[in-house]
């Protein structure tokens, strides 16, 4: 089974999609195809390929702790070294094409294991660094001059640069997180490099995540997805921290600072690197690595959290009060969030009353209650719901359909326990009903009057039931006239609902009453997925090599296809 998509990723971290989960200004600027590498790298200030790596031999070097050229941890060419390294023969994981250095070394790297070139914990470079190596490089965080924890050029670096290199965020000089050649990969480096001598490695390049090689990256990895959110007529992803939003732009949606009728093709939304989208009624909000929270779209109700009324904001803007957030969720007219301190917060306008205290719309966010104990947020277009630490899920808004789960059908302004049989693993809110998984079960509660509930009843439900319990099921996502859900054997997708717009991936423009309650499988034979987000009258899916296929209703370009049609079968997005 492949092993599923995280979807936020601050540290090593992640969590990406959401109940309502999305993703820049040139259009189409999505890189293309796994080849067009850039110049190839330079060595990336290396040691320059000397004997036994470079400047400085022996096993007592100039350097201190994670030390010198040549000094105590692991001498000239040591673990973690450069070119002519002991650890690492010609073409090692992540070297140079022509590197002889080790794992994750430089071409030519004077350093040992995390050493410098004369440092002692952070020589030339700064942190752990000397002008040779270590975690932190003569070129700034994470970024050796030829040596250290990835060569010249480092993980995340450029040969001159920080966590940001010379080349862009995450990027080499010749490269970012989507360089030439590959995904997180510069024109003469990083994890899958164009030809490299081995292992990860680029081909040229002096080592690291992105090569120091030429540029951005030339063409890089094609269409490739970590995280998809899919709401009414458009769509939104990110790739390797840039985000992209197509589809209806009528109040700024898209987020490249236009607003029009529509956008057919993917536009990079403005912004610097982003880990989590969620596309809303009239608006989208995201959030970037550095836990800020922006929103931009329609304002209308103070879904922005921007505090007045000023719409359409047609680029990404900062909540009020600022602020870490781990979680977003967009809904029709209203926002729900969760801070790092794990509380939950929501503005906008409250789908039916008030919030509680009078007032039908926050335009800043507002706080739910006092629990510091939520991990997941979703919204729909009638109610909120929220998953705590402990797997229980709470529900508010309006009950109509039986949003709420808690089986009365009254609306509530503060949280009601969902019924659910045990502790939820995974939760997504549609248009009129929600999904948990609880254990490999998907149980689903609310509108089922496109049969979206796959539950083998009729009607409307006010509390969870099991949906398909014929099968095992790793991942589920609630759209609006649909369910779809990945199987836990096979990783096969399969979605079930209204027949509608192609809702089900046939292409064919279906009755409006036309209907499945059974799941039909999405895609072909041997397609493994990892994620999946139904929309209103179209849905996106990733795949396990992170290709984003949508299909379904295209008359606003939702699908990210380039043009506009009625109906399409599914549609890989380039």
């Amino acid at each position: 089974m492949i092993r599923r998509l995280c979807l936020f990723a601050f540290a090593p971290a992640c969590l990406l999609l959401g109940a309502s989960a999305c993703d820049d200004t040139e259009k189409a600027a999505i890189p293309a195809g796994t080849g067009g590498a850039g110049a190839a790298g330079t060595t990336g200030k290396a040691g320059g390929g000397g004997v036994s790596g470079g400047a400085g031999v022996g096993t007592g070097g100039a350097g201190g702790a994670k030390a010198g050229a040549g000094g105590a941890t692991g001498g000239a060419g040591g673990a973690k070294a450069g070119a002519g390294g002991a650890t690492g023969g010609t073409g090692g994981a992540k070297a140079g094409a022509g590197g002889t250095g080790g794992a994750k070394a430089g071409a030519g790297g004077a350093g040992g294991a995390k050493a410098g070139a004369g440092g002692a914990t952070g020589g030339a470079g700064g942190a752990k660094a000397g002008a040779g190596g270590g975690d932190s490089g003569a070129g700034g965080a994470k970024a050796g001059a030829g040596g250290g924890d990835s060569g010249a050029g480092g993980a995340k670096a450029g040969a001159g640069g920080g966590d940001s290199g010379a080349g862009g965020a995450k990027a080499g000089a010749g490269g970012g997180d989507s360089g030439a050649g590959g995904a997180k990969a510069g024109a003469g480096g990083g994890d899958s490099g164009a030809g490299g001598a081995g292992g990860d490695s680029g081909a040229g390049g002096a080592g690291g995540d992105s090569g120091a090689g030429g540029g951005t990256g030339g063409a890089g990895a094609s269409g490739t997805f970590q995280g998809l959110s899919a709401y009414y007529a458009k769509t939104c992803a990110h790739n390797a921290g840039s985000l992209y939003c197509w589809g209806t732009n009528t109040n700024g949606e898209v987020g490249d600072g236009t607003v029009s009728d529509a956008e057919p093709s993917p536009r990079q939304t403005l912004g610097t690197e982003w880990a989590k989208v969620s596309a809303g009624g009239k608006h989208t909000c995201g959030i970037e690595l550095d836990k800020a929270l922006l929103c931009w779209g329609g304002n209308g109700e103070g879904e922005l959290g921007r505090g007045g009324v000023v719409s359409p904001l047609p680029a990404p803007s900062q909540v009020e009060g600022g602020g870490k957030w781990i979680d977003v969720s967009a809904g029709d007219l209203w926002t729900c969030a969760i801070k790092d301190d794990f509380s939950l917060w929501c503005w906008g306008k409250f789908p039916t009353g008030d919030w509680g205290d009078g007032n039908s719309r926050k335009t800043v966010p507002f706080a739910i209650g006092t629990d510091t104990d939520w991990v997941e947020v979703g919204l729909g277009r009638g109610a909120a719901c929220a998953r705590k630490e402990n797997g229980d899920v709470y529900c508010l808004g309006n009950n109509v359909f039986g949003n709420l789960g808690d089986g009365t059908g009254a609306a509530s302004n503060v949280p009601v326990k969902v019924l659910l049989p045990g502790a939820a693993t995974q939760l997504s809110v549609g248009y009129g009903h929600a999904c948990a998984l609880v254990g490999n079960l998907p149980y689903c509660w609310g509108s089922d009057a496109d049969d979206q509930l796959g539950l083998g009843v009729s009607g409307n439900q006010m509390q969870p039931v099991a949906a398909h319990p014929d099968a095992q099921w790793s991942y589920v996502s609630a759209g609006g006239r649909t369910t779809c859900g990945i199987r836990v054997d096979d990783d096969t997708l399969w979605c079930w609902g209204s027949r509608w717009h192609g809702l089900l991936g046939d292409g064919q423009e279906h009755a409006f009453d036309q209907k499945s309650e059974a799941p039909v499988q999405i895609g072909v034979a041997g397609q493994h997925w990892v994620a999946v987000r139904p929309g209103m009258d179209h849905a996106c899916a990733i795949d396990s090599v992170s290709k984003l296929t949508c299909w379904g209703r295209n008359d606003d370009g939702q699908l990210g296809i380039g043009v506009k049609t009625a109906v399409e079968p599914p549609q890989v997005v380039q």
